[in-house]
């Protein structure tokens, strides 16, 4: 598939696809862009993001919703069928592959391309929108020369696909409901980065809960407040700017995290010079975050070893 023109439906739908079907993948967004040349025109550099996604085969045993209208959400058209996917009935969804190709917007001149890919994902025992359990048995992103991100096995136990869409307002509900459980017993199993001058792998890291109630702001408005913003340079509209610190002091109080543990990473590479250097971090806790308060953070067996000598 080539990259084609989108609206703001099939952005969120991209972020609803990273949402529900990753647990720990970056969102891919697309704007207001269109990539089809006119005839005779030389082609056009993209001024946002735009990607493409492609899915060899999808599998779903007794589903509620067909292979063909599973494409159709995964591939970008969420906004027809949003309502469907939040009161999904299905034995299982099973898709071994997902890939994403993606072109940024040019800086300095050059667009920069990449491609994301999950594997082997599987969610379970889906009722009425929420699934027992959902995993991905990895997923790889590529930039390029920035380098390759490599991510193990995630899971996750409880997986509500249709709080989720609640969340980013794309399916209608009450913004004063409860705080609801979207995740539990999250498990990223570890990864590693290959760049040209780093290296560094990634250890386990897990989380026993994520809850959230519906955003007062819907994602798709908060995107074109984002945009006007951006386009305003230096001197963005008051209201804009009212509206975003609103959407943000929601934000931080329609979520609620549990405690998160994380194994730590290690990094090797240069430094400017050309010598050797390392990051060391051991275990990561991080509290819980709710309530609009942040959580703290503590880091063990913290070291620094470079040219100059070692901070530990």
């Amino acid at each position: 598939m080539r990259p084609t023109s989108t609206n703001n439906s099939r952005s969120l739908a991209a972020l609803a696809l990273a949402a529900t079907l990753s647990l720990a993948a970056p969102p891919v967004l697309a704007q207001d862009t269109d990539t089809t040349p006119e005839p005779g025109a030389p082609p056009a550099r993209p001024e946002a993001m735009v990607y493409s996604v492609t899915i060899p085969t999808i599998i779903p045993v007794e589903s509620s919703l067909d292979e063909a209208t599973l494409r159709a959400i995964i591939g970008g058209d969420l906004a027809t069928h949003a309502e469907a996917l939040a009161t999904l009935d299905a034995a299982s969804i099973t898709i071994p592959e997902i890939t994403v190709s993606f072109t940024l917007p040019p800086i300095e001149g050059q667009a920069g391309t990449g491609t994301i890919t999950y594997r082997d994902i599987v969610i379970s025992d889906i009722e009425d929108g929420v699934a027992s359990s959902a995993s991905i048995g990895s997923a790889t992103s590529e930039s390029g020369p920035a380098g390759t991100f490599e991510f193990d096995a995630m899971t996750s136990g409880t997986f509500d696909i249709g709080g989720i869409l609640r969340f980013y307002g794309l399916v209608a509900s009450e913004t004063d409901m409860p705080l609801e459980t979207l995740y539990e017993d999250v498990v990223l199993e570890g990864g590693r980065l290959t760049a040209p001058e780093v290296t560094c792998d990634f250890g386990r890291m897990e989380v026993a809960e994520f809850k959230a109630r519906p955003l007062k702001v819907p994602l798709g408005e908060l995107m074109a407040i984002a945009q006007s913003m951006e386009a305003a340079g230096s001197q963005p509209a008051p209201q804009d700017i009212a509206k975003f610190v609103s959407f943000y002091a929601d934000m931080v109080s329609a979520v609620e995290v549990s405690p998160m543990h994380f194994d730590g990473l290690n990094c090797l590479g240069k430094t400017a010079n050309g010598e050797p250097m390392s990051i060391d971090l051991g275990a990561i806790e991080i509290g819980s975050f709710g309530d609009g308060r942040y959580p703290e953070i503590s880091i063990a067996d913290f070291r620094i070893s470079a040219e100059d000598g070692i901070v530990a």
